[in-house]
């Protein structure tokens, strides 16, 4: 995990405001939480949990855009990506790792 100084060292001159964020473990930057989410894989009980290289990202249906940030690719250009679906994850405590994921199986 990155150090708080070095989380800010790698954000240098960016700013973080609205939905954008930076991974505490690999140091990337995204445009939105369900980004975010959809880089992290694995399971956390299992001790399988990871971020996604950046040579993974685009088979997750993810590209950088101009400022670093990593999105959601545009429409038509993976759309022969097929990536699975994200699942909630529940810790110990019950709690969900991956409230994007609940969000989604509840609108199913």
């Amino acid at each position: 995990m990155l150090s708080l100084d070095q989380a800010r060292a790698m954000r240098a001159g960016v700013i973080l405001s609205g939905d954008r964020n930076q991974c505490a473990e690999c140091g990337l930057l995204f445009a939105s939480t369900p980004v975010f989410y959809r880089h992290r894989v694995g399971s956390a009980d299992d001790g399988s949990r990871r971020c996604l290289t950046a040579a993974e990202m685009p088979r997750a249906g993810i590209e950088q855009d101009d400022n670093g940030f990593w999105s959601f690719a545009s429409p038509g250009v993976a759309d022969h990506v097929t990536v699975p679906v994200a699942r909630p994850v529940l810790t110990r405590n019950g709690a969900c790792e991956n409230p994007a994921a609940a969000d989604e199986a509840r609108a199913r």
